[in-house]
C-alpha cells in the first residue's frame, strides 16, 4: 500500500528569480532548478570530498549517530557527536563501515567551516535569509526521516544524487506527526515511507506525493511546512541547503497563518510550547504574564520578523485552547499586557537532540 502520486516535481532550467517568485514561491509549488548551482555557487565546480578534506580537514563538525536505527528512520531519537571533518571524510573515502551509522548533517558553513563560505554566496532567488547555508554529507541508501521545516528551503546537490518525496500542507494530518513536545526543531512523521503500515496509518493512502531526483548541480525548492523525506542514492553525496522566507517585517508570519498552512503552523507552535512546558523557566514566563513578549522574541530570532499584535493574539488563542485541552490552569490575556519587570523576556527554547 502506498500514497497517491501526483507525479514528478516540475523541472526548470534558467528560471529567473522573478519567474520563480511568481510561478512557484507564491503558489507554494515545489520545483527543481536544473543545473542552477553552477550559476549560483563556485562550490558546484570546486567541491568534492577530497578537496573539502584538504580545505577543512582539521575543523570540528557535528555528526549524527545511530542513523541506521529504526528510531532514526522514524525521527524519534539520535545522538550528536563532534569529530574532525577529516575523520568523517576518511570513512567515506576508505569505504569504512562506520559511515553507515553516521550522518554529517546541518553544519553551519559560516560558523563551523568558514573557509568554505565564499563558495556558497546568497543567491538572488532568496527573499530573506533565515539560516544557513548548511553542509550535509551522506552515504548511499541513507534514509532521512520524513519531516517538515518551519522555513522555505533550497537544497542543492553538489556531488551525488538524492530523491525527495514531498507532501503539501493540505495532507499534514495524513502523515501522522509525532506527539507535541518531541525534541528537535522539526516536526517528524511516524510513518516509514519505505514500509507503510496501513493498519496504523490508514489516512496516508489518500496523501498526494510528489517525487524528484536531484542530480549534481540541481537545486530543489521545498515550501515551508511541507512534509519531505530524502533518500541518498549515491556514495558520499554532498549537498548544501539554505532556509529562507518572505521579505518584510511580518509577511512571513502572515503566510504561516493562512490556510491550509495554518494547521501545520499551529501544530508546530504547540510543539514548541510543549517542549518548554515542563521547565521552570516556562512557569516563570507564565507567572509573569510575559508569554507574548517571549513569542515575539522567538519569531524575531528564527525568522527576523516583528510580530504585529493581531498575529500574537491568534497564536495566543491557539495556546489557550491547548492549555484547556491538556488540563493546564494557565491562561493568557489577549490584551498582551506583560507583568514582567525584566528588560528582556525569558526565552522559549527549541530543544534539540542530546549531544555527547
Amino acid at each position: 500500500v502506498s500514497t497517491q502520486s501526483t507525479g514528478a516535481v516540475d523541472r526548470r532550467r534558467d528560471l529567473t528569480a522573478e519567474a520563480f517568485f511568481k510561478e512557484y514561491y507564491l503558489t507554494d509549488t515545489p520545483v527543481v532548478l536544473e543545473a542552477a548551482a553552477a550559476t549560483w555557487w563556485p562550490a558546484a565546480v570546486k567541491w568534492d570530498l577530497k578537496t573539502l578534506r584538504t580545505l577543512v580537514g582539521e575543523r570540528s563538525v557535528e555528526v549524527r549517530k545511530n542513523t541506521s536505527s529504526i528510531n532514526y528512520k522514524l525521527g524519534k531519537w539520535y545522538l550528536v557527536s563532534t569529530m574532525p571533518f577529516r575523520q568523517y571524510a576518511d570513512w567515506h573515502l576508505n569505504s569504512s563501515p562506520e559511515r553507515y551509522d553516521h550522518y554529517l548533517a546541518v553544519n553551519n558553513i559560516k560558523l563551523a567551516l568558514p573557509e568554505l563560505a565564499p563558495d556558497v554566496p546568497l543567491p538572488p532567488h532568496v527573499g530573506k535569509l533565515h539560516a544557513g547555508p548548511y553542509l550535509w554529507i551522506a552515504h548511499e541508501r541513507h534514509y532521512e526521516y520524513t519531516h517538515t521545516d518551519a522555513h522555505d528551503n533550497f537544497c542543492c546537490v553538489l556531488r551525488g544524487r538524492k530523491r525527495f518525496k514531498i507532501f503539501g500542507t493540505r495532507d499534514f494530518d495524513k502523515l501522522y506527526p509525532h506527539e507535541w513536545g518531541l525534541k528537535g526543531k522539526t516536526l517528524k512523521s511516524q510513518v516509514d515511507l519505505d514500509d507503510i503500515d496501513q493498519d496504523r496509518f490508514p489516512k496516508i493512502k489518500d496523501a498526494l506525493c510528489m517525487e524528484a531526483d536531484i542530480r549534481e548541480g540541481d537545486i530543489i525548492f521545498v515550501p515551508s511546512l511541507f512534509w519531505h523525506q530524502v533518500s541518498t542514492l549515491e556514495p558520499a553525496t554532498i549537498s548544501v541547503n539554505i532556509f529562507f522566507g518572505t521579505k518584510g517585517e511580518s509577511d512571513y508570519i502572515d503566510k504561516m497563518l493562512k490556510p491550509p498552512r495554518s494547521d501545520a503552523f499551529r501544530y508546530w507552535v504547540l510543539h514548541i510550547i510543549a517542549q518548554n512546558q515542563k521547565y521552570p523557566c516556562f512557569s516563570k514566563i507564565m507567572e509573569e504574564k510575559d508569554l507574548p513578549r517571549s513569542l515575539r522574541n522567538l519569531f524575531f530570532k528564527i525568522w527576523h520578523e516583528r510580530m504585529r499584535d493581531d498575529q500574537v493574539q491568534k497564536i495566543i488563542e491557539w495556546i489557550n485552547q491547548y492549555f484547556m485541552e491538556c488540563g493546564d490552569t494557565y491562561t493568557i490575556d489577549l490584551k498582551l499586557e506583560s507583568g514582567s519587570t525584566r528588560k528582556r523576556p525569558r526565552r522559549l527554547k527549541i530543544r534539540g537532540m542530546n549531544s555527547i
